[in-house]
C-alpha cells in the first residue's frame, strides 16, 4: 500500500452540490489485495472512516479511522501495528486537530485495532468502539487469532481508558468468510450515562444433526452491548 489522504466533503443542499472541508489527513491504508498479514486471518479492513457531529454544536465534528500508525507497511507475512485514531474540528470542518491515538495498549507491539465507530453525546463527549486483538497471544495476524470489542469515552486529554465490552470472543475461524465479518459496527448514546454498541460477532461452533447431517459451524451474529458509567 502507498500513503493516502483522508479528504472530507459536505453538502448544504441535500446533495445537489458538494464543497471540500478543510480535512486533509495523511493515512497509510491497509493493503486490500490480501498479500499482507496485518490483522487476524488476513481480516479485510475497509479503508473507511467513522464520522459524527455534536448534536448541540454542529460545528464540532469527529472523524475516527484505523491507520498503520504512520509507519511503512511491513513486508507480506509480517505483522503491522494497526491503531485507531480520532481527529476533531470545532469550526465546522475548516480546520482539524492532529490525529489522537485512542487505543491505550503499548505502541509498536503488533496488536491491531480496527473498524471503529463513533458517536457524540449531548455533553460533547465522543464514544468510540472498535475491534481489538490485544488479548490474543502473538502473532496477532495468525489465522486463529481472536478479536474483542473495545470502547473508550473521549472526554479530556489522552490517554483514554479502554474497556473491553464484549462477553463473546470473536473467533475468525467461525466466520462465513475467513476474511470478512462486515463493516457494520455502530454506537449511539442514549443518555448522559448510557451508550449502546451494536456489532458483528461469532458464536461458538454448532454441531447439528437430523436428516441433513451436521450444519455449518460458521455462525455470525449481531450483538448489542449496553455501556453505563458513573461520573
Amino acid at each position: 500500500a502507498t500513503a493516502g489522504t483522508l479528504i472530507g466533503v459536505a453538502s448544504e443542499d441535500a446533495g445537489n452540490e458538494f464543497f471540500h472541508l478543510g480535512l486533509s489527513q495523511p493515512i497509510m491504508p491497509v493493503p486490500v489485495d490480501g498479500k499482507g498479514t496485518y490483522v487476524p486471518a488476513l481480516f479485510k479492513v475497509p479503508n473507511a472512516l467513522a464520522f459524527a457531529v455534536d448534536p448541540v454544536d454542529p460545528n464540532v465534528m469527529y472523524v475516527c479511522y484505523d491507520d498503520l500508525a504512520g509507519e511503512d507497511p511491513p513486508p507480506p507475512g509480517q505483522d503491522g501495528d494497526l491503531d485507531v485514531y480520532l481527529i476533531k474540528s470545532t469550526d465546522g470542518g475548516t480546520t482539524w486537530t492532529g490525529k489522537i491515538r485512542i487505543n491505550d495498549d503499548a505502541s509498536n507491539v503488533q496488536q491491531d485495532q480496527f473498524i471503529p465507530a463513533v458517536a457524540v453525546d449531548g455533553l460533547g463527549r465522543a464514544h468510540v468502539i472498535w475491534y481489538d486483538t490485544r488479548d490474543h497471544p502473538a502473532p496477532h495476524s495468525a489465522a486463529s487469532a481472536t478479536v474483542g470489542l473495545y470502547y473508550a469515552r473521549i472526554d479530556g486529554s489522552p490517554p483514554f481508558q479502554n474497556y473491553r465490552i464484549d462477553d463473546q470472543t470473536i473467533n475468525t475461524q467461525h466466520m462465513v468468510s475467513p476474511k470478512f465479518i462486515g463493516d457494520y459496527n455502530w454506537v449511539c448514546e442514549t443518555s448522559e450515562h448510557v451508550a449502546v454498541a451494536v456489532y458483528m460477532g461469532t458464536l461458538h461452533p454448532r454441531i447439528g444433526g437430523g436428516g441433513d447431517g451436521p450444519i455449518n459451524n460458521k455462525d455470525e451474529t449481531i450483538f448489542a452491548t449496553r455501556i453505563e458509567w458513573k461520573e
